[in-house]
């Protein structure tokens, strides 16, 4: 009677764990503000050849200075699928598969010297570099608030599918093509952290922020420290050049 009281016992507390875990998938959309830590002096790679007053004498301007530059957030689109685990009724592993888009926007102006009759000629400059990427989420979600809301922590590895595109305007309308492996790294890793509101448990709308670890962009940046001219020591630092990217993500979904 005893061993059957005790096994009794077991069952309920086992059918009572089984029953306190809940499996939820879903899914959602949104947007992200995207902004790229990087530094405060840039060139424009403006590296067609000119021809002077003589026919045969010809130069090429490269790399002229952008002037007060400042780097702009810009827009991306965000779209996800969930799978999540709950433990119980204060703890949850959830995990995600996400399309990204990053990027940022750059403001400044450029001169450009005519060495036939020494003008000078200023240009309204923008860059807006953008990128997608596909990323797998894996997050720990502290319900609190009645579960009503979650407190959300969580690691983030995303591969560049597409190659990034950067379009100039400013002495020519120009697109740069940034290729994986040698102009930016395919694969970035990112840490997150943010909160999730649930309505009727069902609906739910999400705040994140997101911080990149990898420098996006290699060789090919167009970057300079101030005083950088020597064409070894403009290599040496684009190769040196930070370039991480950074989000804040508002996302509305469904889960059942």
């Amino acid at each position: 009677m005893k061993k059957l009281l005790i096994s009794i016992g077991i069952a309920m507390l086992f059918s009572i764990n089984v029953l306190a875990q809940e499996i939820h998938y879903g899914v959602y959309a949104g947007g992200s503000v995207n902004m790229m830590n990087i530094g405060s002096e840039f060139y424009y790679d403006d590296s067609e050849v000119y021809t002077t007053a003589m026919p045969d004498d010809t130069y090429t301007m490269s790399y002229l200075p952008v002037t007060n530059a400042k780097i702009h957030t810009n827009g991306g689109f965000t779209l996800g699928g969930l799978f999540e685990y709950k433990a119980n009724d204060f703890f949850s592993l959830q995990f995600e598969l996400i399309f990204n888009q990053y990027g940022y926007k750059m403001t400044g102006t450029v001169e450009q010297h005519d060495l036939t009759d020494d003008q000078v000629q200023v240009y309204d400059y923008t860059a807006n570099l953008k990128m997608s990427d596909f990323s797998g989420a894996l997050m720990a979600k502290l319900y609190v608030v009645n579960n009503l809301l979650t407190i959300d922590l969580g690691v983030m590895p995303s591969f560049c599918f597409r190659d990034i595109k950067d379009t100039k305007r400013g002495i020519s309308h120009k697109t740069v093509v940034y290729h994986a492996n040698k102009d930016y790294n395919p694969l970035n890793f990112s840490a997150l952290g943010g909160l999730t509101f649930y309505f009727f448990d069902t609906l739910f709308l999400s705040a994140r922020y997101v911080y990149g670890f990898t420098d996006v962009l290699k060789t090919r940046h167009p970057y300079l420290p101030q005083g950088s001219t020597d064409s070894q020591e403009m290599e040496l630092h684009y190769n040196d050049a930070s370039s991480k990217a950074s989000s804040v993500v508002f996302t509305l979904g469904f889960r059942m």
